[in-house]
């Protein structure tokens, strides 16, 4: 459980970390504008709702790709295509900008952890050895 915890704990502060990050806010705004895009896009040229067609925007960023959602006009497959390679590209951008800090941070917090228990196991050798002295 403390494993756990400790990763959730690593993720939330990789988060904060790679929020200060330039190129990941830009990312971010290139998704959102992405899904505001397709959103618009689907609920004009395709009378989709609005969340059925936030929800079709995501499945083909997110390479999910459910099938309960069908185009009926040629633009649509066209800007489905293009929407496609740009919002994956960028969604993998944004997923491998957290990705690579997350395992940073983690490798950190082992380094420290690691270095902690050393430390500790040191501590521990050397008060058994004055008190070894101070018996004699």
């Amino acid at each position: 459980m403390k494993r756990l915890l400790f990763i959730l704990k690593n993720l939330f502060l990789s988060f904060i970390d790679v929020w200060k990050d330039i190129e990941f806010r830009i990312l971010f705004v290139l998704i959102l504008l992405l899904l505001l895009t397709g959103t618009i896009f689907y609920s004009e040229f395709e009378d989709h709702s609005i969340v059925d067609s936030l929800f079709f925007s995501v499945m083909i960023m997110s390479t999910i790709g459910y099938e309960n959602i069908t185009l009926m006009t040629t633009g649509a497959k066209i800007f489905t295509i293009v929407f496609a390679f740009i919002s994956i590209g960028v969604f993998i951008a944004l997923g491998s900008k957290v990705a690579f800090v997350f395992v940073d941070r983690s490798k950190k917090s082992q380094k420290v952890i690691k270095d902690w228990e050393m430390q500790r196991h040191e501590h521990k050798k050397r008060r058994k050895k004055l008190r070894k002295e101070g018996e004699n």
